[in-house]
């Protein structure tokens, strides 16, 4: 967590520096996003479960663009974003949903006039969660998540942009320690790897 902090702080400090020209603006529009699940192989040991199916959710927020020069710029955002994942193995009949409040810190690369690309970390604060008992497996959320991010922006206009961006989270979004029988009859604790992973479109408009 100390080189995620100094990594933040670093790009926050970035955004402080030489600035050409600043936006504001608003955007909104759909995550797809679903949990991947890896855990310790044990012999001896059959885990029953796959990784989830996609579920969709909103996001919606407000973002903050400054430029270095015509070439290179940062971007900030607050979030509203919602997560999750869909059934396991069709068993579960209702969708794990995590409510976020997050905040993207992102290098922009202008390409060319219509097109940038962007790269950095998000951060996301846990605001609420629903359904946190799926196929017989209760799951503790964790309050903070934490990510990277890469995406890229098509500019209709110098107000109207339409943005991809996929988040790989790196921290596990639950405590899923979890215990099972070998073939023995013997319990033996699983540890699980439990990620968030989502796919971001939306729509955005600059003041």
């Amino acid at each position: 967590m100390k080189k995620i902090t100094l990594f933040v702080i670093s790009m926050l400090f970035l955004a402080l520096g030489t600035v050409q020209a600043q936006n504001f603006g608003v955007k909104a529009g759909i995550n797809f996003s679903n949990i991947n699940l890896d855990y310790d192989a044990v012999d001896g040991v059959s885990v029953p479960f796959q990784d989830p199916s996609s579920t969709w959710g909103l996001a919606a927020g407000f973002f903050y663009d400054r430029s270095f020069n015509d070439l290179m710029g940062l971007r900030a955002e607050l979030l509203y974003s919602m997560k999750g994942s869909g059934k396991y193995n069709d068993i579960s009949d209702e969708d794990l949903k995590l409510h976020y409040l997050s905040l993207p810190i992102l290098l922009k690369v202008n390409v060319i006039k219509a097109i940038s690309v962007e790269g950095g970390v998000e951060t996301s604060f846990l605001v609420k969660s629903d359904n946190t008992t799926l196929d017989a497996i209760t799951w503790d959320p964790a309050k903070l998540d934490f990510g990277l991010a890469l995406g890229a922006y098509l500019n209709f206009t110098p107000k109207l942009e339409l943005g991809l961006r996929y988040v790989h989270g790196v921290l596990n979004f639950a405590d899923a320690d979890l215990i099972f029988t070998d073939n023995t009859g013997a319990a033996v604790d699983v540890n699980w790897n439990n990620t968030n992973r989502t796919l971001q479109a939306t729509l955005g408009f600059k003041f």
